[in-house]
């Protein structure tokens, strides 16, 4: 079973992952992690290199 967290930027997802992750003993995944991995470049490069339509898909 997954566990997805979403919400506006500063409305406690990090920390309700990290309380969820230790309490069921569940792996975590950072959506932003794989994609500055995957892009090979970081958010804010991928937002002014190729805008916010690029990032969100």
């Amino acid at each position: 079973m997954n566990i997805i967290l979403t919400g506006m930027p500063g409305s406690g997802r990090s920390t309700a992952s990290g309380i969820l992750t230790k309490r069921l003993n569940y792996d975590f995944s950072d959506a932003d992690t794989i994609i500055k991995f995957r892009e090979k470049q970081s958010i804010k490069s991928l937002f002014k290199n190729f805008g916010e339509d690029y990032f969100r898909r």
